[in-house]
C-alpha cells in the first residue's frame, strides 16, 4: 500500500508542479508565490512558514535563494518546494534529511541524491540534494492536501 501511496505522491508533485495557470509574485524573503486563478486566492508567507506547512526540514544555516522556492495553491492540495545552499557536504545533508525525515528512500546518481518519502504528517516529498563547486544545494517539494474550509 505504501508503495501505491508514493507512485500517487509522484504522479502529484509532476501534476501540481506543471500547472501553474496563474500570476506569480516575489516577497521580501526571497520566495516567489505562485497564486493559480482559483477560488482561494493568492498565498503568501515566509520561508519559515513555508517549511511549517509544507512539512519541509530546513537544513540548518543554509540559504534559500532569491526566487527559488514557490507556493502553488490549488482547489483541493498546494505544492511546496524549497530551495536551500549550504557549504556542507553532501553526505552530511543527506544524513540530516534522512534524520528528520526518516522515510525518505532513494539512491544516488552521479553524485545526486534523489529521494522520496512522507513527512511528519504523512504528506508526500521528493528531496534533490546535490554538490557543485563547494555548495550542496538542495531542493524539497511536498504535496499538502488543503484543509476544509
Amino acid at each position: 500500500m505504501k508503495s501505491g501511496t508514493l507512485v500517487l505522491g509522484v504522479v502529484s508533485l509532476l501534476v501540481v508542479g506543471g500547472c501553474s495557470s496563474g500570476s506569480d509574485t516575489q516577497d521580501s524573503s526571497g520566495l516567489r508565490v505562485v497564486a493559480d486563478k482559483k477560488p482561494e486566492g493568492s498565498v503568501e508567507m515566509d520561508k519559515d512558514e513555508m517549511a511549517k506547512k509544507g512539512g519541509i526540514p530546513i537544513y540548518p544555516g543554509s540559504d534559500v535563494p532569491q526566487g527559488g522556492s514557490t507556493v502553488t495553491a490549488g482547489v483541493t492540495e498546494s505544492s511546496f518546494k524549497m530551495t536551500m545552499v549550504t557549504s556542507d557536504p553532501l553526505k552530511k545533508v543527506l544524513s540530516y534529511y534522512k534524520t528528520k525525515l526518516p522515510t525518505l528512500n532513494g539512491g544516488m546518481n552521479n553524485g545526486t541524491a534523489d529521494m522520496l518519502g512522507t513527512t511528519s504528517t504523512k504528506a508526500p516529498i521528493h528531496v534533490t540534494i546535490s554538490s557543485k563547486d563547494g555548495k550542496t544545494t538542495v531542493v524539497a517539494t511536498a504535496i499538502v492536501e488543503n484543509s476544509a474550509k
